[in-house]
């Protein structure tokens, strides 16, 4: 019996319908079989924002996280007063907080933040010549480098039954002598005479001085931070307390004051202000945290109410080129 020609157009349809849903299921297998084998997608933020591309984990995978995706997800920048130091492979910069027990380490060129093992970050030593006594004279040694402490500095010295060798200290360039009395002394070395300090605005009298690499810092009372060269110039008004010190070689050096300020004590010096270089007026009340990598990079951690932040800055240019804002642990 022939086929009519309706059941012919039904009989055509139904074919084209069965072969759609077959390609249909076959297109859900393959997008399946690849969401097995797991796929790389990127973390909420760029690298402009101070995130990086995190891998995320297979969709129907048991295992779940890597333990390394996890502590980057879950990392974030601790509270309480951070000190800042590089980290253990010479490279990250690591941040820890001694009330909270807590350190993390940041990526300087991604930004990217993970957990890290609490360790006490010490504050930086500060470069100096030692002054001791060789074959019966007094000498500021550097290196390998010696002067001889002349005999008008040598008599106030003398004359002070508290003050012995361990107790002096020179700049780095053995030019200048810090003798610590009651009220200290800069002496030079090469004119055996004292060098008398101004104060940065009428403060009375010199509480604490120490060299820093060719620089003199001194704390005056009333409390006021001030450096000055070794010739006894006054460089910079630093603050009333607080200015963390790091050092970016044996001879310069770098000083973080409590109102966002980052000084570079060099040839030319330099002064950032931090809050106009990289924005915002909220800045904690805190000094923050310093750091000198090993490319002498200056890293500074700053800390808003709803975020920290890793400022990185070019201490020959004195200018700030890059900046990682970086997730704030709650309370």
């Amino acid at each position: 019996m022939p086929t009519s020609h309706r059941h012919k157009v039904e009989l055509l349809r139904a074919t084209r319908w069965i072969g759609s849903a077959l390609l249909i299921l076959a297109a859900c297998k393959d997008s399946q079989d690849a969401a097995g084998k797991g796929s790389v997608a990127p973390a909420p933020g760029g690298a402009g924002t101070g995130s990086a591309h995190v891998g995320a984990a297979p969709a129907n995978t048991d295992a779940g996280a890597s333990p390394i995706d996890a502590a980057v997800a879950a990392a974030c920048v601790p509270g309480g007063a951070l000190r800042a130091a590089t980290g253990s492979d010479g490279k990250q910069l690591r941040i820890c907080s001694h009330d909270k027990k807590a350190c993390v380490e940041v990526d300087p060129a991604t930004g990217v933040l993970h957990n890290a093992a609490y360790a006490d970050i010490a504050v930086p030593a500060l470069a100096s010549a030692k002054v001791e006594t060789r074959e019966g004279q007094l000498v500021a040694c550097f290196a390998d480098k010696c002067r001889e402490i002349g005999k008008n500095a040598r008599d106030v010295i003398n004359r002070d039954p508290d003050v012995h060798n361990e107790h002096l200290a020179a700049t780095t360039d053995l030019r200048a002598l810090v003798i610590p009395k009651v009220s200290a002394q800069l002496w030079d070395i090469s004119g055996d005479h004292e060098i008398k300090l101004r104060p940065p605005s009428g403060e009375q009298g010199i509480d604490e001085m120490r060299p820093v690499g060719n620089h003199i810092y001194a704390v005056w009372m009333p409390p006021a931070e001030a450096m000055y060269t070794r010739g006894g110039k006054l460089v910079a008004s630093l603050w009333s307390d607080g200015t963390q010190l790091a050092m970016l070689d044996e001879t310069r050096s770098v000083a973080l004051t409590p109102d966002h300020r980052l000084l570079v004590f060099a040839d030319p010096s330099q002064t950032v202000e931090l809050a106009p270089s990289v924005g915002y007026d909220d800045w904690v009340k805190e000094t923050g945290a310093l750091a000198v990598l090993a490319d002498h990079t200056v890293a500074v951690v700053l800390v808003r109410p709803a975020e920290a932040s890793v400022i990185l800055v070019d201490p020959a240019r004195g200018t700030v080129f890059r900046r990682w804002p970086l997730t704030r642990c709650p309370g």
